[in-house]
C-alpha cells in the first residue's frame, strides 16, 4: 500500500494541480477493509503475494501448476526484463492488489485476460513500450481504485465491459492516449478522474454510468472536444472541468437530476453554456463556479437565456 499511495501522490499532484488555492481540490484517499475471497476446492490456489522482476519468472511461473487463484498481491515493479505476461494466463482471481508499475519494455498485458476479481487495487503505470490495454474482457469486479498513470506511448485503452464493480478510477499523464473506450457496465462508481490526456479528443464511454458518489474531474486534455455522460443521473460531490484549451461546451449530461457543484475553470475557449443552462433553469445543479475561461456567466445570465458569446 505504501508504493501505491506514493504513485498516486505523484500521479494527482502533477497532472490534477488546478493552479492556486482557490482552485484546489485535494483527493481523499480512504482505506476500506477488504473481504478476503474464498477458493472453492476446485480451485489451484498460491498462497501468498507474488513479485516478478524478469521475463524467466513469468514465463516458468505455471510449469508444474496451473494456478487460478493467486491469495495475496501480484506485483510486478521496477523491472526492464519484462516483456510480455503470457505466462500468468491461467489466473482468475486476485485476493489482493494488481500492481504493473515502471515496467518499460512490457509490450503487451494479454498474459491477464482471464482475471475475473481483483480483490484491491489495479494499477498500470509508467509503462513505455504498451500501446494498447485491451485484454480484460472477463473481468468483472475490482474491490479498490483503477489507476492509468503516465504510461507514455499508449494509445488505446478499451474492454473492461463486463467490470461492473469498482471504486475510484484514474487516468492520469497518458498523453499519448487517442482512444478510451469500455467501462460500459459500470452504473455507479466513487471518483472518476481523467487528466493529461494531451490528444483524446472526446469522452464518450461509460455508457450506463448512472451515479458518481463522489467527484467527476476533467482536466488538462488539451485536445477534449466533447464529453458525453448520456445516462448520468446524479453527481454527489462535485464536477470540475479544467484546463481543457479547445473544449467549449459540447457536454452531453442531459439526464441529469442532480448536480451539487459544477465547477468550471480555465478552459480557454469555453463560451457555450447552453447545455448548462438548462440544467440551471430547472434547478438541478446546487452551486457553480466558472472562473478564467472565455466567458464567465454569473447564474442570473445563465436563467436569462445569456448562455453563449
Amino acid at each position: 500500500m505504501k508504493i501505491l499511495f506514493i504513485i498516486l501522490v505523484i500521479i494527482l499532484s502533477t497532472n490534477c494541480q488546478l493552479g492556486n488555492e482557490k482552485k484546489t481540490i485535494e483527493p481523499e484517499l480512504e482505506q476500506v477493509q477488504k473481504i478476503s475471497l474464498i477458493p472453492t476446492k476446485d480451485n489451484i490456489v498460491y498462497s501468498g503475494d507474488l513479485s516478478f522482476t524478469t521475463q524467466k519468472q513469468i514465463d516458468s511461473f505455471t510449469k508444474n501448476k496451473k494456478y487460478d487463484f493467486i491469495d495475496g498481491s501480484l506485483k510486478i515493479i521496477n523491472t526492464e526484463d519484462i516483456f510480455n505476461l503470457d505466462g500468468l494466463s491461467s489466473i482468475e482471481v486476485i485476493n489482493g492488489e494488481l500492481m504493473i508499475s515502471v515496467v518499460k519494455n512490457l509490450t503487451s498485458v494479454k498474459g491477464l485476460r482471464n482475471i475475473e476479481k481483483v480483490n484491491g487495487d489495479f494499477t498500470i503505470s509508467g509503462t513505455r513500450n504498451l500501446e494498447k490495454i485491451d485484454s480484460f474482457n472477463n473481468l468483472e469486479s475490482i474491490n479498490g481504485m483503477m489507476i492509468f498513470g503516465n504510461d507514455y506511448g499508449l494509445t488505446e485503452i478499451s474492454s473492461f465491459n463486463e467490470l461492473l464493480t469498482i471504486e475510484d478510477l484514474y487516468f492520469s499523464g497518458c498523453s499519448d492516449l487517442v482512444s478510451l473506450h469500455g467501462f460500459n457496465k459500470i452504473e455507479t462508481i466513487d471518483k472518476i478522474s481523467i487528466s493529461g490526456a494531451s490528444v483524446l479528443d472526446e469522452i464518450t464511454n461509460f455508457k450506463n454510468l448512472k451515479k458518481i458518489k463522489k467527484t467527476i474531474s476533467i482536466e488538462h486534455n488539451s485536445s477534449l472536444k466533447k464529453i458525453s455522460l448520456q445516462k448520468i443521473d446524479s453527481i454527489n460531490e462535485y464536477m470540475v472541468i479544467h484546463e481543457n484549451r479547445i473544449f467549449n461546451g459540447n457536454l452531453n449530461i442531459e439526464n441529469v437530476k442532480y448536480i451539487n457543484k459544477l465547477y468550471i475553470w480555465s478552459n480557454s475557449s469555453f463560451s457555450n453554456y447552453c447545455e448548462i443552462s438548462k440544467l440551471i433553469i430547472e434547478k438541478k445543479i446546487d452551486s457553480i463556479d466558472f472562473l478564467d475561461n472565455r466567458y464567465n456567466p454569473t447564474r442570473n445570465d445563465l436563467t436569462d437565456s445569456n448562455c453563449n458569446k
